[in-house]
């Protein structure tokens, strides 16, 4: 390929607005895959009740928004049960109506390792789709 020096600038301009493009389009494509694989993980290892129907561990969904400056954001969260994903996560105190305390609630860690995980594959998708 051969440029004359004064259409350097413009062809320069071209590559990187073409480049700028295509990492765009591999960030929206490895955050909604990133993001579905979470949910699957998040429903799989959810703490469950033994009665069925746990509302708790179907309730996870997935937001991929894109905002008009071109920022992605993506959002995984328990849209039936959202209060209970901080208590499950963390454990709590257990209280009753008369005041009466009892032994606390212990924590079921399931959040923080998808999260982990879902944020190194988001690398790791990303340098694959772009060929790094």
């Amino acid at each position: 390929m051969e440029i004359r020096i004064d259409a350097m600038q413009d062809t320069v301009k071209k590559l990187l607005k073409d480049f700028g493009t295509e990492a765009e389009d591999a960030v929206e494509e490895a955050a909604s895959e990133t993001a579905k694989n979470a949910k699957k993980e998040l429903k799989a290892n959810s703490p469950r009740r033994s009665r069925a129907g746990d509302h708790y561990a179907d309730g996870w969904s997935y937001r991929v928004e894109k905002s008009r400056v071109g920022v992605t954001q993506v959002r995984v969260y328990n849209g039936r049960k959202p209060g209970l994903t901080h208590l499950l996560e963390n454990g709590h105190a257990t209280k009753n109506g008369t005041g009466r305390s009892y032994p606390d609630t212990p924590a079921h860690p399931h959040i923080a390792e998808v999260n982990e995980k879902a944020q190194t594959d988001f690398v790791d998708l990303i340098e694959q789709k772009l060929g790094f």
